[in-house]
């Protein structure tokens, strides 16, 4: 089996998952105890419409959780000098569903232990080498395991084609063209998208424009053409921005080293 790519990314290492398990995984993420070098007391982690299992040694105590998919900022605390080792498996929108096969929208903006929502599955991540130095040692059994389980049901093809126009359009386009491009109702919609990835389709549209807002901030600085995202005045643009956010584009752009966003679940 090929060595799995790698991306340094300031305290953590990115990791590409295999072909097989693209369609469904962003990346997984590698955090071991380190120096924090920064003022950054706390990390806020920008909605991205998907869900992540993070597994946690802190304090001699190892456990595994699972987040679904996320509408709202989250607060963590950014002590990568106090935790032996973090490791996240971040699922694509609709990805997390096929590892559960589960209604999405039950898991949204939740974060449990494993055990309470798979007991399988809680299982056989324990039986996984956590603290081996050796990444591939770990990646080889997960992903032979993940494989098996998320590609044992087809993706839903009309919320796979949903995801792709979104990123089409950044977000920017409206629920009722949607249901035109997608040939069923928007009632219909509304419910594929709350089983599949977790919420509605106005929402996850909304969480998508603004992540790609995000992504050219941070290339171009304040240099956005609003009209590219829908958003014809900067009235409205600051009430979808703090929505989602939690604050206003100036204080974000103050403070954007205390803020985290995906990059790689919106993409061209």
């Amino acid at each position: 089996m090929e060595k799995h790519k790698t991306t340094r990314m300031n305290t953590a290492l990115i990791i590409e998952p295999c072909e097989a398990l693209k369609p469904y995984i962003a990346h997984y993420t590698l955090v071991d105890k380190t120096v924090n070098n920064t003022d950054i007391e706390t990390l806020t982690l920008i909605p991205d419409a998907s869900g992540c299992l993070i597994y946690m040694d802190k304090d001699d105590k190892q456990a595994w959780y699972l987040w679904g998919a996320t509408t709202k900022v989250v607060e963590v605390p950014f002590d990568v000098e106090l935790v032996e080792r973090r490791f996240f498996v971040e699922f694509l929108p609709q990805g997390l569903y096929h590892l559960l096969y589960q209604d999405m929208h039950e898991l949204l903006d939740k974060e449990l232990k494993v055990e309470q929502v798979d007991v399988t599955l809680h299982h056989f991540l324990q039986t996984l080498p956590m603290q081996s130095k050796d990444i591939e040692a770990i990646l080889e059994p997960l992903e032979q395991y993940l494989i098996v389980l998320m590609k044992s049901q087809d993706q839903n093809m009309t919320c796979k084609k949903f995801i792709e126009i979104a990123n089409e359009h950044h977000g920017n386009i409206t629920v009722k063209k949607m249901s035109e491009r997608l040939s069923i109702s928007e009632r219909q919609l509304y419910r594929l998208c709350n089983t599949f990835i977790g919420m509605s389709a106005k929402q996850y549209l909304k969480i998508s424009r603004i992540n790609y807002m995000l992504q050219k901030m941070q290339k171009d600085g304040k240099n956005l053409n609003l009209d590219d995202f829908g958003m014809y005045d900067h009235a409205h643009y600051n009430k979808i921005f703090k929505e989602i956010c939690g604050v206003n584009p100036t204080t974000y752009l103050s403070n954007e080293q205390e803020f985290y966003n995906e990059l790689y679940k919106f993409k061209e």
